[in-house]
């Protein structure tokens, strides 16, 4: 299928139509004909008012003339009045460049005035006779929500930052905590403090393992010295 030109109609639809047109093939592949048909034009300005960027967002098809077809403004569209008073107006300059652009066939991003900075993305349309398609931004509006958004996403980073430092902080407490207990216990130990007062968790990391250990220590030494007095009882006793 391929949209041609958009043309006047003096028939039963009135007004400005889009011909539609495809080839038709028998079963052997040959061209037999041309399917031909026509479509109120209005349809495509309805498609466009649909696709906006924010509140003041527009969206607007230019045909392989330059000419407008499609815009929420009815003034704008078919070389209506506004559209002629802008067209290769020194005032609107960046305007024109844009349409100039869309009529070359071509795709971009550029940043233009009318009704205040605004931003423009446009492409050309498959299966059309070189139209092409722009989707504006008003400036202010867009850099606003993008200034959003990256002033969300430093305060998340700085949350998660401020819960990491909280949870690493908590982490390292235990761990130094426990070591600290640990080390207090070996310092007496090696004194000849052997009170079994030392409490196991039910941890598996090494810390664990480390107050498993220095508990069974004193608990061998509380059994070596046991024996050692049993010992010297009896040797005692003769």
């Amino acid at each position: 299928f391929y949209m041609s030109e958009i043309t006047q109609d003096q028939g039963t639809l009135g007004g400005y139509v889009i011909n539609f047109s495809a080839p038709l093939h028998d079963d052997f592949g040959n061209n037999i004909g041309v399917f031909v048909c026509k479509l109120d034009a209005d349809f495509l300005s309805k498609l466009v008012s649909d696709i906006s960027i924010g509140e003041n967002g527009r969206s607007f098809i230019m045909d392989g003339d330059g000419i407008c077809i499609a815009h929420p403004d009815p003034t704008m569209r078919y070389g209506g009045e506004k559209f002629v008073s802008i067209n290769n107006n020194p005032e609107y300059k960046r305007l024109n460049k844009l349409w100039d652009d869309m009529y070359a066939n071509s795709s971009g991003f550029m940043e233009y005035d009318y009704e205040g900075t605004r931003f423009a993305a446009y492409d050309t349309i498959e299966g059309t006779t070189n139209w092409a398609i722009a989707v504006t931004a008003d400036k202010a509006e867009f850099l606003e929500g993008t200034t959003q958004s990256v002033l969300a996403s430093i305060i998340i980073g700085i949350i998660l930052l401020i819960v990491a430092f909280i949870v690493v902080t908590f982490v390292i407490g235990s761990i130094t905590g426990r070591i600290t207990s640990i080390t207090h216990r070996i310092e007496r130990l090696s004194n000849g403090d052997l009170t079994d007062d030392v409490q196991l968790d039910n941890g598996t990391d090494e810390v664990s393992r480390l107050i498993f250990a220095t508990k069974n220590l004193i608990t061998i030494l509380h059994s070596m010295i046991d024996s050692i007095s049993d010992v010297l009882a009896a040797m005692s006793e003769g």
